[in-house]
């Protein structure tokens, strides 16, 4: 999806939450593998940790936007990050939505 939004090219950055938490490290490894297969003109030009604080997930997002004006996107994994789904993966199903 960030893809199509940035045209397929560019500088991206990725703000996770903890260097510790598993199942982000798990999305972060599979999304660089999805941008190294799937979208060579996209470059993942950092990692950053916002330790799972606001401030400091404000001032390491600011100091990207600084290091890398040109940067078109930045993501971060939900806190119940699931690795990304190949492009060729279905969809998931979709959730029950209460009234």
């Amino acid at each position: 999806m960030m893809a199509e939004q940035i045209g397929d090219a560019g500088q991206i950055a990725i703000l996770s939450a903890s260097a510790n938490a598993t199942n982000q490290n798990a999305w972060i490894e599979l999304m660089k593998e999805e941008l190294t297969a799937n979208h060579p003109n996209i470059e993942l030009v950092e990692v950053v940790y916002g330790d799972d604080d606001d401030q400091t997930s404000f001032d390491k997002t600011a100091a990207l936007i600084q290091t890398y004006p040109s940067s078109r996107a930045s993501s971060r994994p939900p806190p119940s990050a699931s690795p990304p789904r190949p492009a060729t993966s279905p969809p998931p199903p979709p959730r029950a939505r209460w009234p």
